[in-house]
């Protein structure tokens, strides 16, 4: 499975994955429809935060009604068809990385689809 990797060292908490990531995604360029988050941290930038894929992800297991599944690819995925917005995921997930979008207000879970990865200037991002 190929998934999203973080060089915190090479990570500066630019945030333009945030910016590629939500243009990709939702649309727009906006930090809060994104997928993945820079948490602000100073002196020190801190790198992003993203799902992981869990082999036994908290977050499917917290779901009430079967919304959030391990696909066939192994990665985590949420039915907003079935999605009621109980955002008990996003309490259950252990490393904080699901978000709700602020429009839609369905769980956000990075998907590993590389934008970010494109537009890292300092290529702390990279899909393995």
């Amino acid at each position: 499975m190929v998934r999203l990797r973080v060089s915190k060292e090479a990570c500066v908490g630019c945030r333009t994955c945030e910016l590629a990531c939500a243009a990709q995604r939702a649309g727009e360029a906006n930090y809060k429809r994104a997928r993945l988050r820079v948490e602000d941290a100073f002196p020190v930038p801190a790198a992003p935060s993203f799902c992981r894929h869990c082999p036994k992800p908290a977050c499917v297991a917290a779901c009430p009604n079967g919304s959030m599944a391990v696909g066939e690819d192994k990665k985590t995925r949420v039915n907003v068809e079935t999605c009621t917005k109980c955002l008990l995921c996003v309490e259950a997930c252990p490393f904080g990385a699901i978000f709700v979008d602020v429009v839609t207000g369905y769980p956000l879970l990075c998907d590993s689809c590389g934008r970010c990865v494109d537009f890292c200037p300092t290529t702390a991002l990279s899909l393995r």
